[in-house]
């Protein structure tokens, strides 16, 4: 399942279940051009990418089994709720252009998990909940155009991985030990 959008002002997702096949989401670059998850998106086998011109928000959970879940925004991504898979790597990058004008934030309350392999985020400014990599390494990355400084990572909950690691470039990174 593809569906590739082009001259369009945004995409709002009610709901789809790909019950075993690939999904892929993109639309063009250029302001307006977001990706909106408002109503669950669940898939058994395969792998789900949307990537954006703009922005994604993720109102709605994202649900993978078996595939990776793939999110690349060259604007900011932004979660109000999550990410889980069971065998699958999960992929957040705003600012793909690295511009320096993509953040990735994670709302209170939300958690990016994946029982059995990596997970990878990045953007100018991330701000980060509850993240688990269950079987793998947690890769974050913060002023991803390494411009003057000015960026941030900040963390407000738990990060778990076989590894962890973060690289701020010249970002600062911010830890709230009680969030």
């Amino acid at each position: 399942f593809v569906i590739n959008l082009t001259d369009t002002d945004s995409v709002i997702l009610q709901q789809f279940d790909a019950a075993g096949g690939a999904m892929t989401l993109t639309t063009d670059s250029g302001t307006g051009n977001n990706i909106t998850v408002s109503a669950a998106i669940s898939n058994t086998v395969g792998n789900i990418l949307l990537a954006s011109g703009d922005a994604i928000t993720v109102n709605s959970s994202i649900t993978n089994t078996s595939g990776t879940v793939s999110l690349t925004a060259d604007g900011n991504i932004t979660f109000s709720d999550g990410i889980t898979t069971t065998t699958g790597s999960i992929s957040v990058s705003a600012d793909n252009d690295t511009t320096g004008a993509g953040d990735l934030l994670m709302n209170a309350g939300i958690a990016i998990f994946t029982s059995s392999s990596t997970v990878t985020l990045s953007g100018e400014n991330v701000t980060l909940r509850n993240v688990t990599a269950g079987g793998g390494a947690l890769s974050i990355t913060g002023d991803k155009n390494d411009d003057d400084g000015g960026a941030e990572v900040e963390l407000n909950g738990f990060l778990r991985g076989t590894s962890v690691t973060i690289a701020a470039k010249r970002a600062d990174i911010d830890v709230n030990a009680d969030p």
